[in-house]
């Protein structure tokens, strides 16, 4: 693989071999190493010391022999252009992420010495864009609510290039020792929560839940939807007269967005933040995120999943799972994420066995 004829290499693909994960700036060799060591969060102290290596190999030229290089002509005039914005010269390397529909270019914005100044979110369709002015918002709309307990990304610039949406955000730490505790996890989203309006309501009569139930009208009629249909009315039968109490959260609330910070949490990738979803939902997907088999061993046994995550009356948590489980599935439904190549794969082989044992349990309501 090489740049097309007539263009300059400008970044190699890494790890060199297999599915890239980082595109490096080839020059200057500081901001390559820089880009390599910063690319992703280690999760053991052997995966920062192999980042490190990684970077230390750059650092010395060694991308420059990399057998996949490419010209990133597009990406680069838009680095310029951000180069504009924060009024210096900037190298840009660019995070490319797992397969998934809302994937897009996350483009590490380094000085000339390769210390990181700042983070650019690109969309690059309509679901992209709307999800990168989703997040500028948030992040906007956070910073003046001054949650406690929690530090998140400062805002540089934000706008469109192009035609499609970006935003620019400044570093916050990303690596520690030690994993963030239960009780500074709970303090942040306390303070999440106690920012803004909190709400309490019948689930059948939840703004949220009528959220759900007008996107799952939109989706294709097929056999998981119509399952999905099907849960939704046993979901209302069974619990529309639970009283459920909503408020603020973050939507992707799981290790890998969060890093503890002298009693604070810092979190980024706010792209799913919202005002008015039901207090749990946020606990539940970081113990489905953080099982060490993953989301479909998680799910195997979803009352138990309940017991780890909530300290909630049984029945309000049962509703809380269950109303979960079908907003998760309507929205990877919506956003077409198996069409993307998004993990776990068929809804049916992960989680819609789990909101069936849920909502057909034959004990007595």
């Amino acid at each position: 693989m090489g740049p097309s004829p007539g263009s300059r290499a400008t970044h190699a693909l890494y790890p060199p071999r297999g599915t890239p994960r980082l595109l490096v700036p080839l020059r200057p060799r500081r901001a390559a190493a820089s880009s390599v060591q910063h690319y992703t969060t280690p999760s053991s102290v052997r995966d920062r010391g192999l980042l490190r290596f990684g970077a230390a190999l750059a650092r010395l030229g060694v991308a420059d022999l990399a057998p996949r290089v490419v010209a990133l002509n597009g990406l680069e005039a838009l680095g310029a252009h951000l180069s504009g914005v924060l009024g210096e010269e900037l190298a840009v390397g660019v995070h490319l992420g797992p397969p998934r529909a809302n994937r897009k270019p996350v483009l590490q914005l380094m000085d000339r010495q390769g210390r990181p100044v700042a983070y650019a979110k690109l969309g690059i369709n309509q679901l992209t864009c709307h999800r990168v002015r989703a997040e500028a918002d948030a992040l906007h709309q956070i910073a003046r609510a001054a949650p406690t307990g929690l530090v998140i990304p400062a805002i540089v610039a934000d706008g469109v290039w192009e035609g499609l949406d970006y935003v620019v955000m400044r570093p916050v730490p990303t690596w520690s020792l030690t994993a963030a505790s239960a009780e500074v996890r709970a303090r942040a989203l306390d303070g999440l929560v106690a920012a803004f309006d909190t709400g309490r309501s019948t689930l059948a009569e939840a703004t949220w839940w009528r959220r759900t139930m007008a996107d799952l009208d939109v989706c294709q009629e097929n056999r998981e939807t119509a399952r999905l249909r099907s849960a939704a009315a046993m979901i209302v039968a069974r619990y529309g007269q639970e009283v459920i109490e909503s408020g603020a959260g973050h939507g992707d609330w799981t290790p890998w967005n969060m890093c503890p910070r002298l009693g604070t949490l810092a979190v980024w990738d706010w792209e799913r933040f919202s005002v008015d979803v039901p207090r749990g939902w946020d606990e539940l997907h970081f113990a489905i995120a953080s099982h060490p088999a993953g989301a479909a061993a998680a799910l195997a046994a979803p009352r138990a999943v309940l017991r780890t995550a909530l300290t909630v009356h049984q029945r309000s948590g049962e509703a809380i799972l269950a109303a979960y489980l079908l907003h998760r599935a309507v929205s990877f439904i919506k956003d077409r994420q198996l069409e993307a190549g998004a993990p776990n794969g068929p809804l049916r082989t992960w989680l819609l066995p789990a909101l069936d044992d849920l909502v057909e349990d034959p004990r007595p309501s």
